[in-house]
């Protein structure tokens, strides 16, 4: 009997100390009302009472405000959102909510017929899943400059017919996978004034009637090629003031547009004050322009030869570089190649199924530029095969057949070396030419009206022949250097030669 009445005490205690440590209900803190005050809304008169209430956090709404048309509600104390002390409200159709930091989920259980909603103020930096459930008919959601960081998967949950959304003036930097899930009607979704890094794939999928996406002034850098996978009715695509440098072809196009005339509504692209690099990887827009009705605004940044030039005009004609899939190219040995890609962010895969992912460096043997092509600086038989350029999801690819054929003779490189050593070896003689030249040049030059040395018949007279051969040398030599005549000579001894002798005397009165 001792242990049954010490079971009951125990128990007795523990329901004491739940109830103290019970936070206190609502019921309870809903004493106090609001300060309400009929509001001018010319636009939405109706028969219902229109009125603006500044409220504590669980402050009770006067009875003849709770069959408000239109109602503005503003908290002075950034309260957390409840579910207005259980009131409801039949006849609202417009609500503006203001001065919160926190909603709850289901504190719009009491709105079931409110249309319009709009959240004000900075202090809400999360919409957590399920907040908005029971909003059944809302159509227009404003959450503009709420201090909005994060939108968690399931935020919009609950509003099948919702067919406005503006998060614009935020600081939303994460948007999950679903958290546009559930919204079948949306038709403008406004994300402008966010800091969005990049969109990934999947992010809109579940917006099928989305027809307007507004994505201006953000910072995005990078689109992945399924980030707008499944907005098969949209008309308007906003990127305006981003940090994009390529735009990947849109997934909404609904298939090659090369093909014929694709499956998709006319289409309006925005991209001024990106720094759009107009390669190949944008090569899509010369078939999205052929089309009637397609907009696409933009200029380009490089390369520096199209600077300044719209999109329209850089893309109205088919880039000479922008290579079809399955070009053969044909490269001598020791050439470069250069092989450009027509998808935006893509990878290679190498012949002997090396991929290539990162940028490479300049002195490598493959290199990959920014732009997306593949440079082969020193092609070699070796490199022969098929490479393949691969969109990040693997979804889309473009095939180059690269053919460097046998060389029987020398290649290009040794080729080069010997005409190099060719022209070393010409210009080494010439300049020996001239060099031999300038020696012989050396000798003082008579003026062209003295009289060379002739040839005169020989006189036995005066003729030595032993001394003829060092006589003569000793005197062309002194000649030579302009000096005299040598010693123990006079023009009258001439020397003398079998095929005769010089006749010494004229010339040397010129010299001297």
């Amino acid at each position: 009997m001792a242990t049954l009445n010490n079971k009951i005490i125990k128990w007795i205690g523990f329901v004491v100390c739940a109830l103290l440590l019970a936070p206190p209900c609502k019921a309870c803190t809903c004493e106090g009302e609001c300060k309400c005050t009929p509001s001018g809304h010319a636009a939405l008169q109706r028969d219902q009472v229109i009125g603006k209430c500044v409220c504590h956090e669980h402050n009770l709404l006067p009875r003849e405000y709770t069959d408000a048309y239109a109602l503005e509600v503003e908290y002075f104390d950034h309260a957390v959102l409840g579910d207005y002390c259980g009131q409801t409200f039949p006849h609202l159709l417009y609500l503006n909510i203001s001065g919160f930091q926190y909603i709850l989920p289901g504190s719009f259980a009491g709105h079931r017929k409110v249309t319009h909603l709009r959240l004000l103020h900075e202090f809400m930096h999360v919409i957590e899943p399920n907040v908005f459930t029971g909003l059944d008919l809302l159509e227009k959601l404003w959450a503009d400059t709420c201090g909005i960081y994060v939108l968690k998967d399931g935020a919009f949950f609950g509003l099948p017919k919702l067919n406005m959304l503006s998060l614009s003036n935020n600081s939303i930097w994460s948007i999950h996978e679903n958290s546009f899930s559930n919204l079948s009607s949306l038709v403008n979704l406004d994300l402008s004034k966010n800091e969005i890094i990049e969109l990934s794939r999947g992010h809109f999928r579940h917006l099928p009637k989305l027809q307007k996406l507004n994505l201006s002034t953000n910072i995005i850098k990078h689109i992945e090629r399924g980030a707008f996978q499944g907005l098969t009715s949209l008309r308007v695509l906003d990127l305006e003031d981003n940090l994009l440098k390529v735009v990947p072809q849109p997934k909404f196009f609904m298939g090659e547009v090369s093909q014929g005339a694709p499956s998709f509504v006319t289409s309006q692209i925005y991209l001024h004050g990106d720094s759009l690099q107009c390669y190949c990887q944008m090569s899509w827009i010369y078939n999205c322009i052929k089309i009637d009705g397609f907009i696409i605004e933009g200029t380009c940044s490089i390369p520096t030869e199209v600077a300044g030039q719209t999109l329209r005009q850089v893309y109205g004609t088919l880039m000479d570089q922008c290579k079809p899939n399955g070009t053969v190219i044909n490269v001598p040995s020791g050439a470069k190649a250069e092989l450009p890609c027509t998808i935006a962010y893509a990878a290679w895969l190498l012949p002997d199924g090396t991929k290539i992912t990162e940028r490479g460096q300049y002195w490598d043997d493959l290199f990959l530029t920014d732009n997306n092509y593949l440079v082969i600086w020193n092609t070699k038989r070796q490199h022969t095969g098929t490479y393949v350029c691969q969109s990040p999801d693997g979804e889309n690819e473009m095939f180059y057949n690269i053919v460097v054929p046998e060389t029987s003779g020398l290649s290009v490189g040794m080729w080069a070396i010997i005409g190099s050593v060719a022209a070393i070896v010409v210009m080494v003689i010439f300049l020996t030419v001239v060099c031999l030249r300038r020696q012989r040049c050396r000798y003082k030059i008579l003026p062209d009206n003295i009289p060379r040395p002739q040839l005169i018949p020989p006189d036995p007279d005066h003729c030595d022949p032993e001394r003829s051969n060092s006589y003569q040398n000793n005197f062309e030599e002194a000649i030579n250097r302009g000096g005299n005549m040598p010693r123990g000579s006079s023009p009258e001894h001439t020397p003398c030669r079998l095929n005769g002798i010089y006749k010494y005397n004229d010339l040397f009165k010129h010299v001297h």
